[in-house]
């Protein structure tokens, strides 16, 4: 699926991204072309340093290339100031960490409500949108319950039904299993599939494990900041959304 424009909803040429560390530069960077279409599901691989966080930092408009130039929804964001850059996180994109980033004194419907907060909204319809968001992760019954009272797994359940409640275009998931265990990695990633599937998301996940990757359509191998492959998911995990 394409945008509007018919060009793809993502598009990076050349992209550079240099860090000054005193009298060296560092390369994080080095000219990345990548296209993304509407309705994929991606992983991005590669170890630590190879510059896989760098692009999900720009991809999610937190950064701006040294160089060359990003599209989202067929608008130029490259030189955009931070003001702009915060409208575009807040209406187009979603995001779930490692770490699941919740607030720790307020329940999971509050953390779920917070990015409509950020946006203006407010009112009975908040409350209704953040409950349906818990609903798609299976966690309507935990509504009232905070971070501390959930296990990690229904933890990061709260942090997809957050990124997702405002219908991001897209959703972008930083090593989004690696705090958990196999049981609870295998149902998020089942989560984030069924979330592409019937709810049209563009879903890219950072990541460096094969067994996450497999969750998806196409994988982009990223070392030394140069993308080396870029091809899809010849053996994925079979759909199954047994127990959510």
């Amino acid at each position: 699926m394409e945008t509007a424009t018919g060009k793809p909803l993502i598009e990076l040429n050349d992209i550079k991204k240099v860090y000054p560390m005193g009298d060296v530069d560092v390369h994080a960077l080095r000219g990345v072309d990548l296209d993304i279409v509407s309705g994929e599901m991606l992983a991005i691989i590669g170890p630590s340093g190879s510059g896989k966080s760098t692009l999900m930092n720009i991809i999610g408009c937190m950064d701006q290339p040294s160089g060359g130039s990003y599209h989202l929804d067929g608008q130029d964001v490259s030189s955009l100031d931070v003001k702009a850059l915060a409208r575009i996180r807040n209406e187009k994109l979603g995001f779930v960490f490692q770490r699941y980033n919740l607030l720790a004194r307020t329940s999971a419907r509050y953390n779920v409500q917070l990015p409509l907060f950020y946006a203006g909204q407010s009112g009975a319809e908040v409350e209704k949108k953040a409950l349906a968001a818990l609903d798609m992760v299976g966690l309507s019954a935990h509504a009232h319950h905070r971070p501390n009272q959930m296990s990690g797994g229904q933890q990061q359940r709260v942090a997809i039904a957050r990124a997702m409640v405002g219908n991001p275009l897209v959703i972008l998931a930083d090593e989004p299993t690696g705090a958990l265990d196999t049981v609870s990695s295998n149902e998020i990633m089942e989560i984030f599939r069924r979330m592409n599937r019937e709810n049209g998301v563009t879903v890219i996940i950072i990541t460096h494990e094969m067994e996450v990757a497999r969750y998806c359509q196409r994988q982009i191998h990223i070392r030394d900041g140069k993308i080396i492959d870029d091809a899809p998911i010849t053996d994925p995990v079979p759909f199954c959304l047994e127990g959510l």
